[in-house]
């Protein structure tokens, strides 16, 4: 989504993108006079453009919504002018009935921005609560539904420490919010067995939480990884990120079926593509943890480890965990139950 207006309908409009960006909408500012002069060329005819506008008859932003009629897009219009040029060329029309500005000369822009602003913020709520299946205020992850394919690119646009995880799987966006601190222990002590392994072979090492780039369209993050030294020599790339497969990639559930289909399905079929050769699901839940191993150049369920089971994998020779001290200090209501 694009937002879009001058003056200070321009600064409402760059509060609003902010707003939708960290709600989990891609979204970014657009100038109009910026625009007419060639950065109209990001926006396609299956984007969304939400113009703001009092009067509805600023020239250079009605004069950008002609161009981006033409191209197909959709606009959506905030006024108070339900009969101005910006409400005519606009496919929606939210009109805001300000009565007068709380300037007493009933010129400066105060009561028509504050009002504009507060219908940003239910726009921007009301997306995140249509693309979020909320349990439990637990990690909840769903692909936005949109005919538009995310890259790499777009999650530039995200901020850093908003305390969400952007993911691109097959040009789909997936936003999960911060998970349970349970996910995060039972992530943390895999990690550092793997570490341990580490340290005693002189092979490779553990990351968690790293940027794997597969492509443009295909840029997650997993809870854990782990990669021979020879392997990182070529997928370790100078940005930090990961641009090919590590050899074990580990991802914890959270509750809620988005979650599930997310690590069971997309997450397995892009792993298996890419070249993963072996990837963990860990259920701490239902304290278990699936194994899935390459067999016929594909990624397939190989064994369903419980409490009583000892993880071992033959990447790594001599590497065994108790399964059980995965999930320790867990408590049993909560793997039962959340």
């Amino acid at each position: 989504m694009y937002v879009t207006g001058t003056g200070k309908s321009g600064i409402i409009a760059t509060k609003i993108a902010a707003t939708l960006r960290s709600t989990g909408t891609p979204a970014t500012f657009l100038h109009p006079s910026e625009a007419l002069h060639g950065d109209i060329g990001v926006v396609s005819r299956n984007d969304i453009v939400l113009s703001i506008g009092k009067s509805g008859e600023t020239s250079e932003l009605n004069e950008l919504l002609r161009v981006l009629k033409k191209i197909g897009t959709t606009i959506i219009a905030i006024t108070s002018n339900g009969e101005s040029s910006i409400a005519a060329l606009s496919d929606l029309v939210l009109q805001l009935k300000i009565p007068r500005e709380a300037c007493h000369l009933n010129l400066a822009p105060t009561a028509s921005t504050t009002a504009a602003l507060a219908v940003g913020d239910a726009i921007a709520v009301t997306l995140m609560n249509m693309c979020y299946s909320h349990d439990k205020q637990e990690l909840v992850a769903e692909p936005m539904t949109t005919t538009r394919r995310f890259t790499s690119a777009d999650l530039e646009a995200f901020p850093d420490n908003d305390g969400k995880r952007y993911e691109i799987i097959d040009g789909e966006l997936y936003v999960s919010r911060q998970p349970h601190a349970y996910h995060q222990l039972v992530c943390a002590r895999i990690a550092s067995k793997l570490l341990q392994w580490t340290e005693q072979s002189g092979d490779g090492a553990a990351f968690v939480a790293p940027g794997i780039i597969f492509a443009e369209d295909d840029d997650v993050a997993p809870d854990v990884v782990w990669a021979s030294s020879r392997r990182l020599s070529m997928a370790l790339k100078s940005d930090g990120k990961f641009h090919s497969a590590p050899e074990l990639i580990v991802e914890a559930l959270s509750p809620g079926a988005a979650n599930e289909r997310r690590d069971r399905d997309a997450k397995l079929k892009l792993y298996s593509r890419r070249g993963v050769e072996e990837y963990w699901i860990v259920d701490w839940h239902q304290r278990r943890v699936e194994i899935y191993r390459r067999e016929n150049a594909q990624l397939a369920l190989t064994a369903t480890l419980s409490e009583s089971d000892t993880l071992g994998t033959p990447l790594l020779a001599g590497f065994t965990c108790r399964v059980v001290g995965l999930f320790t200090g867990i408590p049993a209501e909560i793997s039962a139950t959340d």
